[in-house]
């Protein structure tokens, strides 16, 4: 998720400052590493985040790859310091069809997604037409995700495809032991909804899903007001806390899609 989609998930009514930031290795500003670009690492690297703000008692949200992210984290590294998560147009429990799912995304798809390397310009302005929706009455901002799509690392990039595409989050979702809350919109044209949130609900201990007729995958940006309204409660007026209780900021991933990770309030979903 672009930076405008996270800001566009964030103001409306209240201040949530102090935030931290910070891209995905090989995204926006980050450095271009040439290894790390799976699932385990970037969980293992938002883990990092974590333990250098201190944070603890934390919601943290994904959108679409980053949905991943969260899922892998909360499992891998989330024991005591994750309060809740929010699952956003996110790729689990998988994405690529396979012999275990034949109903996924075909492997052709995925391919040609992995042939816009070779033009990444144009396959940063082509991809928005279904991601957000332009093949639908909607609008979007186009030329801002380009912008921050041309910044980061190719390798970086075409690795995520095979993060994205090839990863499975069965495990990961079956031993989440907080509350996950999963939002999908119904003409979600990357991740499609049957295969992906409707599936990914079911073996969450504590999952509830609100799916939204029409919306596409880039939702957050598109919809944001109407998003906002099902997980603002979820955030406390105080931003983050460090482990010792004292007061911290959140952060959030500022790649293809986000985590952020806030204080939690007493909100039940």
């Amino acid at each position: 998720m672009k930076r405008r989609e996270f800001i566009g998930l964030l103001i409306g009514g209240a201040a949530l400052s102090p935030f931290q930031g910070y891209a995905h290795r090989g995204h926006g500003r980050s450095t271009q590493t040439a290894n790390g670009y799976d699932m385990d690492t970037y969980a293992d690297d938002a883990y990092e985040v974590v333990k250098k703000l201190d944070l603890n008692n934390a919601v943290h949200i994904g959108h679409s790859t980053g949905g991943g992210e969260v899922a892998r984290y909360v499992a891998r590294h989330g024991k005591g310091r994750v309060k809740k998560a929010v699952l956003i147009s996110a790729i689990p429990p998988s994405f690529m069809k396979t012999d275990k799912n034949p109903d996924r995304v075909p492997k052709a798809v995925v391919d040609g997604i992995r042939d816009g390397a070779n033009d990444r310009s144009q396959f940063y302005k082509d991809v928005t037409i279904p991601f957000y929706g332009f093949n639908r009455p909607s609008a979007a901002i186009r030329e801002n995700w380009w912008r921050q799509g041309m910044m980061g690392s190719i390798q970086a990039q075409y690795e995520c495809i095979r993060v994205l595409s090839e990863t499975e989050f069965y495990d990961d979702l079956a031993v989440i032991d907080v509350p996950v809350l999963v939002m999908h919109g119904e003409d979600d044209q990357i991740c499609p909804f049957p295969t992906t949130g409707a599936r990914s609900v079911k073996p969450l201990k504590h999952g509830r899903l609100k799916s939204y007729p029409g919306l596409p995958h880039g939702m957050p940006t598109t919809h944001a007001d109407q998003i906002r309204l099902i997980y603002w409660p979820l955030f406390d007026p105080k931003i983050g806390t460090r482990a010792t209780g004292q007061p911290r900021g959140g952060f959030a991933s500022l790649a293809f899609q986000h985590a952020v990770c806030c204080r939690a309030n007493q909100y039940t979903f």
